[in-house]
């Protein structure tokens, strides 16, 4: 996942490969954890589960290179912008070619997030992005090729303060929960059970992220 904030954008791209283009994430790094339980209005139904994306940098400018391992492609490296990189991966058919497992990718454009009141006078940290989602191979959602899925993701955090620091939390009771809703014919529609980003950091407005998954709740 690689952030940039000063475009209002985010590129994320998975894919089931030995290949680990990304460096280790320091200790105690700020870590972005999705949690999902699996609850009945999953659509599709799949186990419990944790993604969690660990902060590796704060130049978004350092995803090129990891774009270019993951992909095998060459990317502009000057003036370079994650739509453009994603259009690139587009032009390519990159996502239309049965070349692992199970990959996929999503542009998140325009990524809007800063502060709100709820109707009740809470202050929360809200954040919302429209996506467009490509992919191939063993994965939950059924992809067309050359087809993309449209839809959004939104949430509302609070600030939460623990003795291992600060973070933001979304979740039923705290803020809203994040959600994941796609256009008429897509089939991922979940509710995130918990979001939490944290520690935060004063360390820039740009980051990029490795993205990791681990089983189990």
């Amino acid at each position: 996942m690689s952030v940039d904030v000063k475009h209002a954008e985010t590129l994320v791209l998975e894919q089931l490969s030995p290949k680990r283009a990304a460096p280790k994430a320091q200790p105690g790094a700020p870590a972005w954890s999705y949690m999902m339980c699996g609850r009945e209005r999953y659509l599709p139904a799949h186990p419990a589960q944790v993604h969690e994306f660990q902060k590796v940098s704060d130049n978004v400018a350092d995803a090129r290179a990891l774009l270019q391992e993951s992909t095998g492609l060459t990317f502009d490296s000057k003036d370079f912008v994650l739509s453009t990189a994603w259009q690139k991966l587009v032009e390519t058919k990159y996502f239309d070619t049965a070349r692992y497992g199970a990959y996929a990718g999503g542009l998140f454009k325009p990524f809007q997030i800063g502060n709100t009141t709820t109707d009740d006078g809470k202050s929360v940290f809200a954040m919302k992005f429209p996506a467009e989602y490509r992919g191939s191979g063993g994965t939950a959602a059924r992809f067309e090729t050359g087809v993309p899925m449209r839809g959004v993701e939104h949430g509302q955090f609070v600030g939460v303060t623990t003795a291992a620091g600060d973070f933001l939390v979304a979740s039923l009771g705290n803020g809203q929960e994040m959600a994941k809703a796609v256009e008429a014919g897509g089939v991922i529609n979940m509710f995130f059970d918990k979001v939490v980003i944290g520690p935060l950091v004063n360390t820039g407005i740009r980051s990029t992220a490795a993205g990791a998954q681990q089983q189990g709740k």
